[in-house]
C-alpha cells in the first residue's frame, strides 16, 4: 500500500507539474494574444489615420481643381467681353479711321492743287 501511495503521490506531483506548465503556456499564449490585439488596434488605427489623411488629400484635390475650373470659367468669360469690347470699339473706330484717311487725302490733294495754282499763278507773271 506504501507503494500505491508513493505511486499516486508521484503521479499526483507530476499532474501537478505538467498543470503548472500548461498553466505557463496558458498565460504566455494570453500575453501573446494580447500583444498581437494591441497590434492589431494599433494596425487599424494607422489604416484608419492614413485613409482619413488620403480622403482628405483626395477633397483638397477635388476643392482645388473647382476652384481651377471656376477661375478657368472667370477667364473664358472674361476674354468673351474682351471679344465683345473689340468688336464694338472696332465698329466705332473704323469710320473715324476711314474718315481721317478720306480728310488726309483730301488735304494732301489740297495741298497739290494750292502749289499747282501757285506754280500756275507764278508763271503767268
Amino acid at each position: 500500500m506504501k507503494k500505491e501511495l508513493e505511486d499516486t503521490q508521484v503521479a499526483l506531483e507530476a499532474s501537478h507539474k505538467v498543470i503548472a506548465r500548461l498553466t505557463e503556456i496558458g498565460l504566455s499564449m494570453s500575453k501573446r494574444i494580447e500583444k498581437m490585439k494591441v497590434k492589431k488596434q494599433l494596425a487599424k488605427a494607422n489604416h484608419v489615420e492614413c485613409h482619413q489623411k488620403f480622403q482628405a488629400r483626395i477633397h483638397e484635390a477635388e476643392d482645388s481643381m473647382q476652384a481651377q475650373h471656376l477661375i478657368i470659367e472667370a477667364l473664358v468669360d472674361e476674354k468673351d467681353s474682351l471679344l465683345q469690347t473689340i468688336q464694338v470699339s472696332k465698329k466705332l473706330i473704323m469710320p473715324l479711321l476711314h474718315s481721317m484717311v478720306i480728310g488726309r487725302k483730301n488735304r494732301k490733294k489740297n495741298r497739290k492743287r494750292k502749289r499747282l495754282r501757285i506754280f500756275l499763278w507764278a508763271r503767268e507773271r
